[in-house]
């Protein structure tokens, strides 16, 4: 009787090994799967560029895709993308303040890059301002 029931203990331990490792295989796929979904999205994405501008234009740090600062006038920047996008971007830019105090403005953008202006916080003129931006577009069609 011993001999029957430690044979069904056996039996019963493998039967319920199989189903863990089955349910571990499963979620591994699922893993796997969702990871692959994740990275098709992420390769979707184009993150031309990031950067960190001083006042005077020049520029502080940088990640991405090169690009060039031209101080216009006096708290206006145009920033050239080296390679166009296939569309216009989305641009998010944050003022550092300046020295007199001052948000940031994205005044137009288009395919080769963008221009920013400075204005003090009250808007009654431009401002130079250092600022930091990121600019993101879509490989896809969609």
């Amino acid at each position: 009787m011993k001999k029957e029931v430690i044979v069904a203990i056996i039996g019963a331990i493998a039967t319920i090994f199989g189903a863990f490792i089955a349910a571990t295989e499963g979620a591994r796929e699922t893993v796997k799967n969702e990871t692959a979904s994740i990275i098709r999205e992420i390769e979707r994405l184009d993150v031309v560029t990031a950067g960190s501008i001083k006042s005077n234009g020049k520029v502080e740090h940088y990640s991405g895709y090169p690009f060039t600062v031209f101080p216009v006038d006096s708290g206006v920047y145009r920033v050239n993308f080296r390679d166009p996008f296939k569309n216009v971007p989305v641009v998010v830019a944050i003022g550092d303040g300046g020295e007199s105090g001052a948000i940031v403005e994205v005044t137009s953008i288009d395919i080769t890059g963008f221009t920013i202006e400075g204005r003090t916080y009250s808007e009654h003129g431009l401002a130079p301002t250092g600022f930091q931006f990121i600019a993101v577009n879509t490989n896809s069609s969609e």
